[in-house]
């Protein structure tokens, strides 16, 4: 049991409790009346004020609870919500940068220098490092999901990585990032093509 279904059980009891020991005080108060004997029946009434002051009590106690518990459980979706939109937020960011990278590597116009995609590079990895350390939202995603984010350290790692090379490949042959790239992609399209003995 947790301390919420404690408290509950208690409080249930409790009011149990008061409530035998009221109708047990008007029951005698009722009694003291047909028996004629006002002073005692006066004396059991005075009876049932603290045991009403007591429920009172425990009534405003049980209602305050009930508050906090659903103020808890209402904070809680809060930072649910606020945790998984970081997340989407983090995710879209990561799609704009690769969306980035194939705009400035398509368009001809577009002069890409290896210093800019050494920043592309390590803005992709922090965002990505970013969504790994956000331990709080990981509570509420099925774990389909999670392994999906997991899952995307290889492809982070590998695009990091091509970004890097290539960087590193104009720097020291001072081709153009287009042309490094596209030795990258006839290099690869020509091991790919190789039939395998």
């Amino acid at each position: 049991m947790n301390s919420k279904e404690d408290i509950g059980i208690y409080i249930t009891a409790t009011n149990f409790v008061l409530a035998i020991l009221f109708f047990a005080s008007l029951l005698v108060f009722a009694y003291q009346v047909k028996m004629e004997k006002y002073g005692v029946a006066i004396s059991a009434l005075q009876a049932i004020i603290p045991i009403a002051a007591a429920w009172l009590v425990l009534f405003i106690a049980d209602r305050q609870l009930l508050i906090e518990n659903q103020e808890k459980d209402k904070q809680s979706k809060l930072d649910t919500v606020k945790s998984l939109h970081y997340l989407i937020v983090i995710g879209r960011d990561l799609r704009a940068r690769t969306k980035h990278f194939s705009f400035m590597l398509t368009k001809e116009e577009y002069y890409v220098l290896p210093h800019q995609l050494e920043a592309l590079a390590i803005g992709i990895e922090k965002r990505y490092e970013e969504m790994l350390q956000e331990k709080d939202s990981y509570r509420f995603l099925p774990g389909d999901v999670l392994n999906k984010l997991l899952g995307l350290s290889g492809s982070i790692f590998g695009l990091t990585s091509l970004l890097r090379s290539i960087a590193i490949q104009a720097n020291s042959t001072q081709k153009s990032i287009r042309e490094v790239f596209e030795s990258i992609k006839k290099t690869n399209y020509s091991r790919q093509s190789k039939p395998t003995i």
